[in-house]
């Protein structure tokens, strides 16, 4: 459906700012730089977009909340500065503006919302609960209740868009990228497929309830005619976990009884790879008999996987068997796959140099860009943080503290932004 958003002859009624909400809507969330990359827009129209966005959250002129803040903001430092006198109606003052500007963000980020990294390098977006719940009325689809995600399942989401990312910057544009909901009812119809027979009078039965493991892949892909399910670990998940999660995959392809995806296990980095790949993989396979079907599955650490998909392999689904990656394949054409491999490669890193060239100047140009937002939400969380600290001062042991003493304690303990 990712794609289906982007289509302006396939849905030609949508603004940028919704194409961009329904985007965010199957992917969870992505940094500026992915979207740039998977919408193919400008920075600018990405800027654009979002602000239509987060506009939606907005009361009274477009204008006002822009001005408000900087009046603060001036205000602030003017009493920093010692260029006015601190007085109790200028703290007020500050305060009213502060609350005013304050519930004004928690409307916008109904609509759209953004996080940074723990070093606060990179800026994520995210739809809020109003904006999902619009999208979610666009495709007259009910929608549960909102949740934010924890730090951990963040880099869990922004990993598996960057696995779709990276194919995109390599020149592969997949037939369909599917998340877990869509994967997961496409996954249910092949099953409700398969167990379907004819019933004699021109139409289709069940011939049997499917009883068995129900897996979540994080996503799936389709490149030209063959599909894969992915599946990203971050390595957070317990031994017995991920084998549970294998053994799924194992205890699925037996059920059906049918030939399934190959699984794309992509981690980020050697040391999980080799973990999954070379001591719990074996591990599981060892519980069943060597003529025991099992699914393709390809172990990887991130950027290894594109690879893959460049190459087309995998295109003929390989049933492997339990102990054994894929059919036998003669010297000869061993051989040769290597000579295609080998030429592909040099390709690809003549493609890579050319790209890191010009990433190199998007990340500098990004980062101009990214330095600016930063700086606006600095300023945004030290008002914040003041407004909070004039509050705490009204009452308890701290009531003689003058208006003039708690600004002077929290310039002292909170440097202005920037300094």
């Amino acid at each position: 459906m990712i794609f289906d958003w982007l289509d302006e002859q396939k849905i030609p009624e949508l603004t940028k700012s919704e194409r961009l909400m329904g985007v965010l809507f199957d992917l969870g969330m992505a940094t500026a730089d992915q979207l740039e990359v998977i919408t193919g827009w400008s920075k600018r129209q990405l800027k654009d977009a979002r602000e239509g966005i987060r506009s939606r959250g907005k009361s009274g002129e477009p204008k006002a909340e822009e001005q408000l803040l900087h009046q603060v903001v001036k205000q602030v430092r003017s009493i920093a500065d010692g260029e006015v006198p601190v007085t109790e109606n200028q703290l007020q003052w500050i305060r009213n503006g502060l609350r005013a500007l304050a519930k004004s963000e928690v409307k916008k980020d109904e609509w759209l919302r953004f996080y940074t990294t723990f070093q606060r390098e990179v800026i994520i977006y995210t739809l809020g609960s109003q904006g999902n719940r619009y999208v979610a009325d666009l495709m007259g689809r009910t929608l549960g209740s909102y949740r934010e995600l924890s730090p951990g399942q963040r880099l869990h989401t922004l990993g598996i868009t960057e696995i779709l990312v990276r194919l995109l910057r390599a020149g592969i544009r997949p037939r369909q990228w599917l998340n877990t909901r869509e994967t997961t009812d496409r996954l249910k119809r092949m099953r409700e497929k398969w167990n379907m027979e004819p019933d004699g009078q021109g139409s289709w039965e069940v011939k049997r309830e499917y009883i068995g493991p129900h897996i979540l892949p994080d996503a799936s892909v389709q490149i030209e005619d063959q599909w894969y399910w992915i599946e990203y670990d971050r390595g957070s998940k317990t031994g017995e976990k991920i084998r549970d999660q294998l053994d799924q995959y194992i205890q699925l392809r037996a059920k059906l009884g049918k030939t399934i995806d190959p699984v794309v296990w992509v981690t980020p980095n050697v040391e999980r790879t080799e973990e999954l790949r070379d001591r719990i993989y074996p591990k599981v396979l060892a519980k069943y008999p060597e003529s025991f079907p099992v699914p393709t599955m390809y172990f990887f650490t991130e950027g290894e996987e594109t690879e893959l998909f460049v190459n087309g392999e995998g295109k003929e689904t390989a049933e492997g068997v339990a102990g054994v990656s894929g059919e036998a394949q003669s010297s000869e054409e061993i051989q040769r796959i290597q000579e295609e491999r080998d030429q592909m490669e040099e390709q690809v890193q003549e493609l890579q140099t050319e790209l890191e060239r010009k990433e190199s100047r998007i990340e500098y140009l990004t980062r101009m860009v990214e330095e600016n937002q930063r700086g606006k939400t600095e300023w945004e969380d030290w008002t914040r943080g003041l407004m909070e600290h004039l509050q705490n001062q009204q009452g308890g042991f701290l009531s003689k503290v003058t208006p003039g003493q708690a600004l002077e304690e929290y310039m002292q303990n909170n440097k202005l932004p920037g300094e």
